[in-house]
């Protein structure tokens, strides 16, 4: 029920918002909102109560209340949004001077002030409703005792207790970590004699901590005094958790404990006064608060064993099965000697994980599965989704919403929920793919609150149901045999709020518009290659609420003029499509809240400077000069060929006013190293930098007039076509460059004419060298030398950092198409070269490619 929790935090900030709004200043409504915001703020805190556990342990009436707050939430924000987009500006004018553009403007004025009153109209009858729906809510709150019923019916049966009582010839591959964990036990206590100690064995859920300890257990317990294995839930109880350890230690004694009316502090006291002169041992299973656990200082040298979900010791990954333990093991699975039931059982164990989320990462979470089996998730496709859908709210004060969104994946790559896949040579996870087990949980939950609908062609689905189930999202996946047009009925659904396909489908394309409040559109992958031209993008031009519009991969030749209607719009991906779209309409640059534009090789029209809340760009520019209003950038992939050298001068001052900038890529024709690199180095936050020229230069300067402060936060650092190795650099310069790629003669390396020395980088890891070949050059002496002379140069950095070389002819041009390939290239090299440099092969001289 959590996902009522995550759909209702947005609407409380919106509303906010909109009593900052000139619209609230009628009376009437700004009341209305106040009242709203304030019934919504208590739903939402018991909302939060509820999500902390599973389904299963609330009474009926709590789950149907849960879900009428959930709908509620939607509506209204459906509401409040509908309300922006009437009143949103349609137009910009650029000050046209001529009576007939002055009419015009004045008609307009005049529509849009009456589109004003009637927008006010509807936004004050919804939120009307929304209050007498909420008082009701309210009422049935009371009525029912909500509050009380949120703290469940007590925990259910823990899945794992098979685990903690399952006989040890059952147990299979255990036995290695078992006795060294037993053996970090008994040592540590021979050597800390009259000290309590304590060991923590953590891990995700599933990857057997109970079963560890409880074998372990076991084993020793006999050699201790006294001792209890308890297990707690995820909301614990001090008191009972007390009364339990004590039944535990001695069941004669305390036969009558939980009938016994005593408090923390006196339970607390017994258990000292029990344990002050004996050997004991406490295994305490399945902690989640670190802070709980802060208790039982006494001495004589005992043992105090917890496990559970914090940072201490971690129990992160399981040695392979030796041969004979895999066939025990295969045989266990083909002639069981029991019945079955652990998928089930290990959905349950992996839910706890689930639970154990904040709200709005509970949301994130969810929302992967919308994704098919065993499917490759790009990061950043995935996080720009969340804002689009309003998961992502806004955190500390200059904090970017997309590095929040990417705070939150890193905490679930972190909680082993998702699994990294592709982590660049920086150490960052580019995309990642969800464990089968943890999909099937996620689509188990989803379908029961009623958050997506997942059609798969399985005949699983049919469309009346899910028409009437208002599924907010749908997502259309590989394996459909037949029209999703035959699954859904598209007119009957208009709260859908994303839609995401997976295979191309023009039928449902031409229906689009059906989905009124629609947030994402993604047809990443669907390739309309062999009938573009059925595919009309004009449809979207009503999807006024939309936000992301996700267009990779699908070879649309044309983007509609229509889409600077779209004044929501905050994602416009158009890459990887080739040379299928030409041209950019010029209606794109009024699309004043776009944070995410890219566009590939194609032309990014004039007037690109209005976009001046986007933080990520990729195209070909054609006015430098607008690049400088653009201070929001993070991320720039710039292709721009122009000789002129006024032009040149005005793109680097261009990027020197973008303060945020992180990651910089740029192809141009040619460069001035000595004064771009200048300015580029005072750019405080750049932390990656690509430059390539299409025209080789293979003409140096000794150094670059940089400062030793230039390049404060640079880890990446890649120079093609032009000499720019790192010598060039003074002491003091780029102190957090890992990586570096830099082109150079082989023959100016062997014969000495260029330093090669990396010394003065404290923190290089990396390094590649592209070689250039002279023309006609046949000897291959020449290299070798070269090649020495580099690895002497890492050889003798403290780091010893890795070594690449490569050899390339001079080119005198290279396309922007070559230059990607080559991009790509080099990404997939610096991938196998971290997996091998991972499992300690030597990388001084790779294969080349």
């Amino acid at each position: 029920m959590d996902v009522a929790a995550g759909a209702m935090t947005p609407l409380i900030n919106k509303l906010g918002s909109l009593l900052l709004d000139e619209y609230s200043q009628e009376k009437r409504v700004r009341k209305s909102v106040k009242s709203l915001i304030t019934e919504l703020e208590m739903m939402h805190a018991v909302l939060r109560k509820i999500g902390t556990k599973p389904p299963e342990q609330f009474d009926e009436q709590v789950l149907i209340w849960a879900g009428k707050v959930r709908e509620l939430s939607y509506h209204m924000e459906d509401a409040v949004d509908t309300f922006i987009v009437r009143v949103e500006d349609v137009g910009h004018d650029r000050g046209s001077t001529n009576m007939k553009n002055r009419v015009k403007k004045f008609l307009k004025r005049a529509t849009k002030l009456f589109n004003k009153g009637k927008a006010l109209h509807h936004i004050s009858d919804a939120i009307e409703e929304a209050q007498w729906l909420a008082k009701e809510l309210g009422d049935l709150r009371q009525r029912y005792m909500i509050e009380e019923h949120a703290n469940g019916n007590g925990d259910a049966v823990d899945p794992r207790l098979k685990a903690v009582y399952k006989h040890v010839t059952e147990l299979v591959g255990i036995d290695h970590l078992r006795d060294e964990l037993i053996k970090k036990l008994c040592d540590g206590n021979q050597r800390s004699k009259g000290q309590l100690r304590t060991m923590s064995i953590v891990g995700s859920g599933g990857l057997g901590k109970t079963t560890l300890a409880k074998a372990a257990y076991d084993k020793i317990k006999v050699q201790f005094d006294s001792v209890a294995f308890v297990s707690v839930s995820r909301n614990p109880d001090m008191t009972k958790i007390f009364k339990k350890i004590l039944h535990e230690l001695d069941k004669s004694m305390y036969t009558t404990i939980n009938e016994v009316a005593r408090d923390h502090e006196q339970l607390l006291d017994e258990l000292r006064k029990f344990l002050q002169d004996k050997r004991y041992l406490i295994v305490i299973d399945d902690i989640w608060d670190e802070e709980a656990w802060e208790f039982i200082k006494v001495n004589r040298g005992k043992i105090f064993v917890k496990w559970g979900k914090m940072d201490e010791i971690l129990l992160n990954g399981m040695k392979p099965l030796t041969e004979d333990d895999s066939e025990r093991l295969f045989y266990k699975r083909i002639f069981p000697q029991g019945k079955g039931g652990s998928g089930k059982d290990m959905q349950r164990i992996l839910s706890f994980s689930y639970y154990d989320l904040p709200s709005h990462l509970k949301t994130c979470l969810l929302y992967l599965s919308i994704f098919p089996e065993d499917f490759e998730i790009r990061r950043d496709r995935l996080i720009w989704m969340w804002i689009a859908e309003g998961f992502v709210q806004g955190g500390k004060q200059g904090t970017a919403l997309f590095e929040l969104g990417e705070s939150y994946f890193n905490e679930l790559a972190n909680r082993n929920l998702i699994q990294p896949v592709h982590v660049n040579a920086a150490g960052k996870v580019e995309a990642c793919r969800v464990h089968d087990m943890v999909l099937d949980l996620l689509c188990s939950l989803s379908s029961e609150q009623n958050f997506a609908t997942i059609l798969d062609g399985s005949g699983t689905q049919q469309s009346k149901s899910i028409s009437h189930r208002k599924s907010r999202r749908l997502s259309f996946q590989n394996s459909m045999s037949e029209p999703s047009t035959n699954l859904v009925d598209a007119t009957s659904m208009p709260q859908v709020r994303s839609v995401v396909l997976f295979k191309a489908d023009i039928d449902l394309i031409q229906n689009i518009s059906c989905f009124q409040v629609l947030r994402v559109l993604d047809l990443e992958g669907c390739d309309f290659g062999r009938n573009p031209d059925d595919v009309d993008l004009r449809y979207i031009k009503n999807l006024l609420h939309l936000r992301y519009l996700g267009l990779r991969r699908t070879h649309v030749r044309e983007l509609p003029v229509e889409i600077g209607k779209l004044q929501f719009l905050e994602t416009l991906d158009l890459a990887d499509n080739g040379s299928s779209v030409a041209v950019i309409p010029s209606s794109v640059v009024r699309l004043r809240r776009l944070m995410f534009l890219d566009v590939a090789n194609s032309v990014l029209p004039a007037g690109i400077g209005n976009l001046t809340s986007l933080e990520e760009l990729k195209g070909k520019l054609v006015d430098v000069k607008e690049l400088g209003q653009l201070v929001e950038l993070r991320v720039l992939y710039l292709f721009w060929n122009g000789n002129d050298e006024s032009m040149c001068n005005s793109l680097v001052v261009s990027l020197g006013k973008l303060r945020k900038m992180q990651r910089l890529t740029i192809y141009v024709d040619r460069l001035q190293p000595e004064v771009d690199i200048q300015i580029l180095g005072k750019l405080p936050a750049l932390r990656s930098l690509w430059l390539w020229t299409s025209q080789a230069q293979p003409t140096h300067v000794e150094t670059f007039v940089v400062g030793a402060n230039a390049f404060p936060c640079l880890r990446e650092c890649r120079f093609f076509n032009f000499h720019a190795v790192p010598s060039m650099f003074p002491r003091g310069a780029m102190p957090r460059l890992e990586i570096m790629h830099f082109t150079a003669r082989a023959s100016d390396i062997a014969g000495g004419d260029l330093s090669v020395g990396m010394g003065h980088l404290p923190s290089l890891q990396q390094v590649t060298v592209c070689l250039w070949v002279e023309k006609g050059s046949t000897s291959d002496k020449c290299n070798e030398e070269a090649d020495a002379v580099l690895r002497h140069a890492v050889d003798t950095h403290p780091n010893r950092p890795t070594l690449q070389t490569y050899q390339s002819s001079h080119p005198d041009r290279a396309s922007p198409a070559e230059s990607t390939s080559l991009e790509l290239d080099l990404a997939e090299r610096d991938k196998v070269h971290a997996a091998r440099t991972r499992r300690g092969q030597d990388e001084t001289r790779p294969p080349l490619p």
